[in-house]
């Protein structure tokens, strides 16, 4: 038999299966999906199994061992990573990668407890709580992999830089028997555990001391146990029953079939009730959901809500959670102990056998996109994995991307809309205020409604969309600006720790005290972050309570939670930060929203600068008056007839139709399809060179009616010591791109990277 494997190697040249012999004594043991042990010239590698086939050549290298017991990927999940990579012009081995969780991409022994009776081939080897498979002989591994697959014993991963599972010690009564009364920590710690069937043993220690229950065990008395535990927070969750508006039962009772559906629903109409309920009939139906979320901050509230409703039927996985306790979510997930998956962007690849349906909240939003290699997108792997399951898509929004409001207006999405808000909640009124009068940060205006808000025992959400202190050090003497070494880009003052920052690579340097360029000491710092709102808002309101959420404050483990919780809990006036507590959020007594700087993502050199901009602020908005008091929204602007801040009423279609036709004439999405090409090195005249070969391949290669742009220095043209050069296509119908951009990905020379980008966020 012959093994067709896709080696660890993330290279073009080498993106594809490579034919290795399995051996005899591993013909029973290799299946597609796993990961397995081969030589590769002079080295040995990971790599997956991606197909077996019949054939016995002798002149092929033999596959060294597996590296699995159980496939890592799925059958299901296999094809997807063949396809994803395909569209996204990714090597295989970076796609299948993605799709693990780091936990068992970790450095790790793999290990097996009993959880059944066994086999009588196996009674012999377990004679320890926990059996290392690399201790075990091929004919028993065999037998081991049998009984996975019947349940009798389960596979754990024993990682080095964490324990992989965590183990609870509990206490068990075996023998009743009268205890001698000058026994008396004994015979606290006997008549702690009699009244109760299993307990665990550091409370009784803690009781009665660790020398009693020791004494007790050595009689026989007691016996000890251990389970696993999870490490995910242990918590009551209290479900709020919502009576459904008919609205939302009407759009509930749409959702069917193998449809792609848009769920444009206003800020407040209830989509997660909506998602909540729909999801809930899935399982009861016996099928599995997944749904995303764009934030790790919007999942704490959301998983709140479904916990509440469908208790411990629910694994969540993100970036915020530890290796151990990500894995600890994966297993549940292979165990098939939960029918619903909640997460952020890799959550879409989650092992899932029998999906029922995906809905993906906000879908307009660009955290949705990966950046790295496989620069993919997760509506369009929800689409592959629906397809494959023949179950609904569902793309939630207020504020829904334009090119999936056009296809829904089209027909190739079913649209269904929340036009009102739930729990009969007025619309917020919204205030724009020209800064054009106004001399300082904070408008007269705004100061003035915050007071009043604080006066009432109300409170109020801030939006500054841009962390740090100012924006950046400015010599007043030469004009010098100090800049990242690295990238192309001002550094950022943060005060807290009087440091300048690259907020791209992270590069950082104490605050300067005179000019690097001319060493003047007349220097200033220009522009504004969340650091220097929260000192002036407590130098204008004394006493004011700020909470301030922004990627500085939010660096250590649930300190989301911590800062959403304290708001929630009336332990601030005011919840400061950056985009992150745009969207989703849902505080019953906040009843003011400000925007300091409406015209910050107005400005940036993007296409999609009016959509971004527009989005944000109905986003934020939405947080205003969700209950019974109206909101007021105050949005401070040098811009105020611009559409995409004078639309923010919540007239969606209003700003789709001016958005749309500027878009048209310009010759951008949804009109046209958007690719881009980057091409980066450390020498800018080379990196230049070969992208002008790129555009001028292009231009031959491609139809007259697609048209390549470039070669040009994006809006940031250096970034980690590289230079960026970018050739843009666009097209409606282009039949040779394909062949061509995979061409131009195999392309190797030294000191040059290529990378091709499918769903674009970002074009300046």
């Amino acid at each position: 038999m012959i093994a067709k494997v896709i080696v660890d190697v993330n290279n073009k040249q080498l993106n594809r299966p490579f034919d290795y012999l399995i051996p005899s004594r591993l013909i029973e043991v290799v299946e597609k999906g796993m990961r397995v042990i081969v030589p590769f010239g002079a080295r040995t590698l990971m790599g997956f199994v991606i197909d077996i086939i019949e054939g016995d050549d002798k002149e092929l290298k033999e596959i060294n061992d597996c590296f699995d017991v159980i496939p890592s990927l799925s059958e299901e999940l296999l094809s997807l990573g063949i396809k994803l990579a395909n569209e996204t012009a990714s090597t295989y081995i970076s796609t299948f990668k993605t799709m693990l969780p780091v936990a068992i991409k970790a450095k790790y022994r793999k290990y097996i407890i009993q959880k059944k009776a066994l086999p009588e081939t196996l009674l012999n080897i377990f004679k320890k709580d926990r059996i290392y498979l690399d201790e075990l002989s091929l004919e028993n591994l065999k037998e081991v992999k049998k009984a996975i697959k019947t349940g009798a014993v389960e596979l754990f991963y024993d990682i080095k830089e964490k324990a992989s599972i965590q183990f609870e010690t509990y206490l068990r009564l075996e023998k009743f028997i009268d205890l001698p009364k000058k026994a008396y920590k004994q015979l606290l710690a006997y008549d702690y555990i009699l009244k109760s069937k299993n307990i665990r043993k550091r409370d009784v220690v803690e009781f009665a001391g660790l020398s009693a229950v020791n004494a007790l065990i050595k009689k026989g008395i007691v016996s000890e146990y251990k389970e696993e535990v999870y490490r995910n927070e242990k918590k009551e969750y209290k479900d709020k029953i919502i009576e459904l508006s008919d609205e939302q039962l009407e759009v509930i009772n749409q959702v069917k079939g193998d449809n792609i559906f848009l769920l444009h629903g206003v800020t407040g109409s209830g989509k997660t009730e909506v998602y909540l309920e729909i999801i809930e009939r899935t399982i009861q139906n016996g099928k599995e959901a997944i749904l995303l979320v764009p934030e790790i901050a919007l999942t704490y509230q959301v998983i709140d809500r479904f916990k509440a409703r469908l208790k411990d039927n629910v694994a969540i996985l993100h970036s915020g959670l530890s290796i151990g306790e990500r894995y600890d979510e994966w297993r549940k997930i292979i165990r098939k102990e939960v029918k619903c998956v909640i997460g952020a962007r890799s959550a879409i690849f989650a092992p899932l056998g029998n999906i029922g349906v995906i809905v993906i909240d906000e879908e307009h939003e660009s955290t949705y996109k990966q950046e790295d290699m496989p620069r993919y997108h997760a509506r369009e792997v929800a689409k592959l994995r629906t397809k494959y399951y023949k179950c609904p898509l569902i793309l939630g929004s207020a504020t829904p991307s334009l090119e999936s409001y056009a296809r829904a207006k089209k027909g190739v999405y079913k649209l269904l809309e929340l036009k009102n808000r739930a729990l009969n909640a007025k619309m917020p009124k919204i205030n724009i205020i020209d800064m054009k009068n106004e001399d300082r940060l904070l408008s007269n205006i705004l100061i003035k409604e915050i007071i009043n808000r604080v006066k009432k025992d109300e409170q109020v959400i801030l939006l500054l969309n841009r962390r740090g202190y100012s924006n950046f050090v400015l010599c007043k003497d030469c004009g010098e600006v100090e800049k990242c070494p690295h990238c192309d880009i001002s550094l950022t003052y943060h005060k807290y720790g009087n440091k300048m920052v690259c907020h791209y690579c992270g590069y950082t340097k104490l605050k300067p005290k005179k000019c690097s360029n001319c060493e003047s000491k007349d220097i200033d710092f220009i522009g504004i972050g969340t650091e220097s709102a929260e000192e002036e808002l407590k130098r204008l309101i004394p006493n004011i309570r700020v909470l301030r959420m922004d990627q500085d404050t939010t660096s250590r483990k649930n300190a989301h939670k911590s800062i959403l919780d304290a708001f929630a809990d009336k332990k601030a006036d005011i919840l400061l930060g950056t985009q992150m507590i745009a969207k989703g959020l849902d505080f019953e007594n906040v009843t003011l929203v400000g925007v300091i700087a409406c015209d910050l993502t107005l400005n940036i050199s993007d296409f999609r600068a009016s959509e971004r901009t527009y989005q944000l602020l109905t986003q934020v908005a939405g947080r205003a008056g969700r209950r019974s008091v109206q909101g007021e929204v105050i949005l401070q602007t040098y811009n105020p007839e611009h559409y995409a801040i004078s639309s923010v009423t919540n007239d969606y279609l209003e700003f789709y139709m001016k958005e749309m036709y500027s878009r048209k004439i310009a010759g951008y999405v949804p009109y046209y399809y958007i690719e881009t090409i980057r091409v980066t090195s450390k020498d800018e005249r080379l990196a230049m060179t070969e992208a002008s070969k790129i555009a001028s391949l292009l231009k031959k290669r491609l139809t007259p009616s697609s048209k390549v742009l470039g070669p040009v220095a994006p809006y940031i043209s250096k970034l980690k010591n590289r230079y960026r050069i970018q050739v843009i296509i666009k097209y409606k119908i282009e039949p040779n791109l394909g062949k061509v951009l995979s061409e131009i990905s195999n392309y190797q020379r030294d000191d040059i990277l290529i990378s091709i980008d499918r769903y674009p966020n970002f074009i300046g």
